[in-house]
This record gives C-alpha cells, sequence and structure tokens, in this order.
C-alpha cells in the first residue's frame, strides 16, 4: 500500500498503478477482476493513505487471527467485488432515485480498502460471535451512506449485503461432538457381584 501510494505521486507510477488496480465506472467490466486485486491497495478518493494503512494493519490482522489467511483474502475479494458491482448498478438509477449519485461520481475511482474492511469486520464478528460489531459495522457504514451521496458511501450497502452472505457461509461455527463417556468410568449397570448370583 505504501509502495502504491509512492508511485502515485509520480506520473509515470500513478499511470502504472491505474493500469494494474485503476477500477471506475468506464473500464470494461471483463478488466475489473483482473484489477480488483491491486485495487484494495491503490489510493482511494478522500482517503489518506495513513488511514488506509491503518485500516489494512488493523482491520486485516485481526481478520487474518480470527480467519485464517485464505478466508481473510476470499472475503476481501468477493466483498470489493459485489460493493463494485453495486456502485455500476448505482451509476444506472435515474437522478430521482433514493439511491442514485451524482453524475460525477462516475469519473472517481472505485479504490481503496474500506468495503474489504466492512466485509471483514461483519465476517470477524459473526465468527467471535460478537454481535454488537456486526450491528454497529452495518448501522455505521448505513448512516453514511444515508449523510453522504457519494459513490463509495452508497457502495457499501452492496459490501454489507455480501458480507453477511460471506459470514453465514465461511463462519459458521462448527457444531461440537457429544460428550463420549470414558472407557474408565464406572458403568451404571454394574454387574452383579458373586454373592447376588
Amino acid at each position: 500500500m505504501i509502495t502504491c501510494h509512492a508511485l502515485a505521486l509520480t506520473d509515470t507510477g500513478s499511470r502504472l498503478v491505474w493500469a494494474l488496480g485503476g477500477v471506475r465506472a468506464d473500464v470494461p467490466l471483463w478488466l475489473v477482476p483482473l484489477r480488483l486485486p491491486l485495487s484494495l491497495f491503490a489510493p482511494a478518493p478522500g482517503l489518506p493513505w495513513w488511514g488506509a494503512l491503518a485500516q489494512v494493519i488493523v482491520i486485516f490482522g485481526v481478520a487474518e487471527c480470527v480467519l485464517g489467511t485464505v478466508r481473510t483474502a476470499t472475503v476481501s475479494l468477493v466483498v470489493t467485488a459485489a460493493a463494485t458491482l453495486f456502485a455500476r448498478f448505482l451509476l444506472t438509477l435515474g437522478p430521482g432515485h433514493p439511491l442514485a449519485v451524482p453524475a460525477g461520481e462516475a469519473a472517481l475511482a472505485d479504490t481503496g480498502p474500506s468495503a474489504a474492511v466492512v466485509g471483514l469486520l461483519i465476517c470477524v464478528g459473526w465468527a467471535c460471535r460478537a454481535p454488537l460489531l456486526i450491528y454497529g459495522t452495518a448501522l455505521t457504514f448505513s448512516l453514511e451512506c444515508v449523510l453522504t451521496s457519494t459513490l463509495s458511501s452508497r457502495a457499501h450497502l452492496g459490501g454489507i449485503v455480501a458480507a453477511l452472505l460471506c459470514a453465514a457461509v465461511t463462519c459458521r461455527t462448527p457444531v461440537r461432538a457429544s460428550a463420549v463417556p470414558s472407557a474408565a468410568a464406572p458403568s451404571s449397570a454394574a454387574a452383579p457381584s458373586g454373592r447376588d448370583a
């Protein structure tokens, strides 16, 4: 992430970062999955590099401890993809729709780790049986959608839905095996003694 932000400060580096991880409404749909992994670490509009770095270090780190590396990467990519596709859908809505976004938002880059952060927080909350974390995350980002009309805030709604689906599928709590009585434990029906025979 630091490398992407440092490269973006130069013209050549900015073009390279965009070519490898740039996602926007005018990017062909077939190209989006190829750029999606690096788009998580590309500079996000309105989010300073240190804020994005803090999110990745803290949230991704906690998620990796709880969910494991594979599930953390999977949830991040699935939720980011869902948010990106939902953002494209939002841009097709007419100006009178409650979820419509200003036309100028279509020209902004749809990059950064925020959608993945939403997904990971919800999945960690689900895996740790922490409903307050799940509800708090969903409520916070939903409130952001109500208070602002930016494309990224509205796209988070698609990310929340995808995160809940990911949590239900990948973060199920394993069923505990029933306790098997120990072989050394005395049987409830003891064999009759020799005197009783």
